[in-house]
């Protein structure tokens, strides 16, 4: 995605905000609507990192 295209896309500074204030579920999801599947990815396995046992992280996983 061009620099410019990101910087209107407000899906993507959706996306930024929201992972800037903790939030990976919405970054997660925000990401995947700019159509920055790489990060979408990156916030699904920040998720699974902070899962709090073995099924929340395997469904993190499987998001991702």
């Amino acid at each position: 995605m061009s620099f410019l295209r990101r910087m209107f896309s407000s899906d993507y500074r959706a996306a930024v905000a929201a992972e800037a204030a903790g939030n990976v579920d919405l970054a997660a999801e925000r990401y995947g609507l700019a159509g920055e599947l790489a990060d979408a990815v990156r916030m699904h396995l920040a998720r699974a990192a902070r899962a709090p046992n073995r099924h929340a992280e395997i469904g993190a996983l499987r998001d991702a």
